[in-house]
């Protein structure tokens, strides 16, 4: 664990949550506490001075939801540099459950498509074991071809899967991220946290 912790001495702004998620990724089945990795973190920073990366949070009372009864889904990309050194783009989609904060990506190394989208719900979907009543979403080209006073019209294929699996949709309305700020947090922690500083091989291995 030290060799992965030191990693911190090349990228000082690593945090305690990704050298856990690190570990968990190369040693399966590894019991380990997350306050045992955040204490020995901690340890390392002061034995080689390694300062903590510090960043300005805000935060708001949101009225919790109670389980089952929505899920909130939004897109990212970002880079990540390749073995030989070059960088490349990665897209993903997030869904993360109101209630329990659970979260789930997955990962191309191309643009989503609206087939692509639905995949992804299913996958979603069996990872959680169910789907929720109501998904929010932004209003996204791929889900959606236009908005008129509240009226939304969806694009076909994403219209047509709503309609098979009968959940209920929230669009949010265009600038207002704080309808759907905890899967706005998901996005910001993969890119800022599980991310960062990662190489990418293939869509298949990372």
């Amino acid at each position: 664990m030290k060799q992965r912790s030191l990693a911190g001495c090349k990228y000082p702004d690593l945090s305690a949550a990704q050298v856990m998620d690190w570990l968990k990724e190369r040693h399966e089945g590894m019991e380990i506490a997350e306050s045992t990795v955040r204490s020995y973190v901690r340890g390392l920073r002061m034995e080689y001075g390694i300062p903590k990366a510090i960043r300005i949070r805000q935060y708001e009372a949101v009225e919790e939801l109670p389980m089952g009864r929505q899920m909130q889904v939004d897109f990212g990309e970002t880079k990540l540099r390749h073995p030989d050194g070059h960088l490349v783009k990665l897209w993903f989609i997030t869904f993360v459950l109101s209630h329990s904060r659970h979260k789930f990506a997955l990962w191309q190394d191309r643009p989503f498509t609206t087939v692509d989208v639905v995949d992804a719900h299913e996958q979603a979907f069996e990872f959680y074991g169910g789907l929720p009543e109501e998904i929010v979403y932004d209003q996204d080209h791929l889900l959606l071809t236009s908005e008129n006073h509240g009226d939304l019209i969806l694009t076909h294929e994403f219209a047509k899967y709503v309609e098979e699996r009968a959940f209920r949709i929230h669009m949010c309305r265009k600038g207002d991220p704080e309808s759907k700020g905890k899967i706005e947090n998901v996005v910001k922690y993969i890119k800022r946290n599980f991310a960062r500083h990662r190489s990418f091989t293939n869509i298949d291995k990372q």
